[in-house]
């Protein structure tokens, strides 16, 4: 329908134009009034007539037929008067009386005009040429659309028949489309069905597998069972065989048993009677407590090293509680250790403070009884000495559990008869210092007594206050930092607690039980390369007087073990100081602190080797101060 509405208005536009160059035509032919009245040159005139009549005729939009135009649109077309018609304007005639009197006028301008007119005419005619040529065109071009929209019509009939087919058959592919759906919705329903039969089929196939498994292990269990009672009637019988047999031995194993009882009851014993024979006899008790300088062997009990025994660091093995090797070619194995100690305790590094103190503590409560006790805590330089007996506030040394042990002793007896006074001092450069007073004191040697004059004494009620005089002595003490550890001391401290009993509440008569004597041993160190040379002065004069003190102190120990040398307790004030020790006063223990650095092996070997000798000195009974 678009393109028939199209067709129609290029054809009305085409009818339009047509009409309008045909009345142009007609103006142009129309002759002019005064050669029609003139009568001359009426053959021209006649001409114009002619060719205006024919081109009249020769157009067609204004016949008296419809034009095929208007019948392809629907419309029919009238003959209605041109333009040329209309505009038309009537020829006037003259007047026979006028005719004479122009004819001069007349004869005079009829050669201008003629040739005038000629001229005019001549491009009349070649417009009207040119127009006729426009509408020849127009006309050609006229018979060609229609052949087209003839053609349009023919092919617009064709879509239609085509689409009318495609559409029966869009039909006709609808409801084959449908009937595929409905069997595909079948075939899902079959499908759906058949793939639920065959899981039901693999259920039933499961469940019979299952149960031919369930029959053949049943019946696996019941060969087994056959075989195992066959077995234990084999058995039964190789049993009753036997019994006579397994009687004896059993009997054998209980007679083990009480043997091994017995030998225990015995050991429990001899160890008994051992410490009572060291303590009679004033046997040094030696313990030795290990520091690894290896932040990986330090390991706690569930996890502590196995190879070599207890402990094995490459330098030092603990082989038992009680021995120990040490080596000090770096080349060796540890297997391979050169030397090998056995002492009453050995502590590896993984041993906490308590533990310390609960072996070595036995000998404290002698202090109440009226005994002295002195425990020595000598060793290496870095080797946890200070630690061991000063400890820290977080893990307290031995120091602080005996001041609490002896607090609780006295307590138990009585706390307003005993009570406890403590006293620290420092050895240093070979002179002898109070640490809670900061005086200078001296050490008094009557031949029979050796006592420190002029020290401050300070009883105490508590830890807390004894703590808090540990604290202040160690603040006061000489110390210097070196490599092995952070600080390392360069004096020997001394800690005296004294049990004080009143024996008269009265008269306020107080009689001295026993003392408790803890000294805590300087070690040796090298030289540090940083200090100045002032400094390595005071260092070098420092470690002289170290070093003469504590050799004087080993010598002490390597003398005792040969009776036939006497005992010198002169040259240094360590010495003079331990004289009463050595001399069968006091219990005494020594607590060795060494480390596993190889660099450190030769002087480990020293103070083991002073270790080993005092273990073989036998002090002789204590004197029991209280039955004086």
């Amino acid at each position: 329908m678009t393109e028939q509405s199209s067709i129609s208005g290029y054809t009305k536009c085409t009818s339009t134009c047509v009409g309008a160059a045909s009345q142009y035509a007609s103006q142009l032919y129309q002759p002019h009034p005064r050669v029609v009245e003139s009568g001359h040159d009426s053959a021209i005139a006649n001409a114009i007539t002619n060719n205006k009549l024919q081109s009249d005729a020769a157009l067609p939009v204004h016949s008296t037929q419809t034009s095929l135009w208007s019948t392809m649109d629907g419309e029919p077309t009238y003959n209605e008067p041109t333009i040329f018609e209309q505009n038309k304007r009537p020829v006037q005639y003259l007047p026979t009386e006028h005719w004479e009197a122009d004819q001069e006028s007349c004869n005079t301008t009829k050669i201008f005009n003629s040739t005038h007119l000629h001229k005019e005419y001549q491009e009349r005619l070649a417009t009207a040429q040119t127009l006729r040529a426009e509408l020849a065109r127009l006309k050609q071009a006229n018979t060609e659309l229609a052949a087209e929209i003839e053609r349009l019509t023919h092919e617009k009939q064709d879509l239609l028949v085509q689409m009318e087919a495609q559409e029966n058959k869009n039909n006709q592919l609808s409801a084959e489309n449908t009937e595929c759906m409905i069997r595909v919705a079948e075939n899902q329903f079959l499908e759906e069905n058949i793939a639920q039969l065959k899981r039901q089929l693999n259920e039933v196939n499961e469940q019979a597998n299952a149960s031919r498994k369930t029959r053949q292990q049943l019946r696996a269990d019941c060969v087994r069972v056959e075989l195992e009672r066959q077995h234990l009637l084999d058995e039964y019988f190789r049993i009753e065989s036997s019994r006579t047999v397994n009687r004896e031995q059993l009997e054998a194993l209980h007679r083990r048993r009480e043997q091994l009882e017995r030998y225990q009851e015995d050991m429990v014993q001899r160890q008994q009677l051992t410490h009572r024979w060291q303590e009679v006899a004033g046997v040094i008790r030696v313990f030795v407590r290990l520091r690894s300088v290896h932040p990986s062997v330090k390991m706690t009990n569930k996890n502590r090293p196995k190879v070599g025994g207890i402990f094995d660091s490459g330098c030092v093995t603990v082989t038992t509680e009680e021995k120990m090797s040490l080596y000090s070619n770096r080349d060796c194995p540890a297997s391979e250790a050169v030397k090998h100690y056995q002492f009453n305790r050995v502590f590896t590094p993984d041993i906490n403070q308590k533990a310390v103190y609960q072996a070595i503590s036995e000998p404290i409560k002698r202090s109440v009884e009226g005994f002295n006790v002195t425990m020595l805590f000598h060793g290496t330089s870095g080797g946890g000495k200070t630690y061991t007996c000063c400890g820290t506030p977080e893990e307290p040394g031995v120091a602080s559990l005996a001041c609490s042990e002896l607090l609780k002793l006295t307590k138990e007896k009585g706390p307003e008869n005993w009570t406890l006074n403590v006293s620290m001092i420092e050895i240093h450069n070979e002179h002898v210092t109070c640490l809670l007073s900061k005086r200078p004191v001296k050490i008094k040697d009557t031949g029979l007594v050796v006592h420190v004059e002029n020290q401050k004494e300070v009883p105490i009620k508590d830890v807390k206050e004894f703590n808090s005089l540990l604290a202040l002595a160690a603040a006061q003490r000489k110390s210097i930092q070196i490599e092995q550890s952070h600080v390392s001391s360069r004096s020997h401290l001394f800690i005296f607690i004294k049990v004080i009993s009143q024996t008269s509440v009265t008269a306020m008569e107080y009689t001295h039980a026993g003392t408790l004597i803890m000294g805590d041993l300087a070690g040796l160190t090298r030289a540090n390369p940083t200090e100045t040379q002032s400094q390595d002065r005071q260092f070098k004069q420092e470690s002289w007087y170290l070093q003469k003190s504590l050799i004087l102190f080993a010598s002490l120990f390597h003398n005792l073990k040969r009776p036939d040398l006497g005992i010198n307790c002169r040259g240094s004030r360590l010495t003079e100081l331990l004289k009463p020790c050595f001399c069968g006063d006091s219990y005494l223990t020594l607590v060795l602190n060494v480390t596993d650095d190889p660099e450190l092996s030769c002087t480990t070997q020293t103070v083991l080797e002073v270790g080993k000798s005092a273990q073989a000195i036998i002090l002789g009974p204590p004197i029991n101060h209280l039955s004086i």
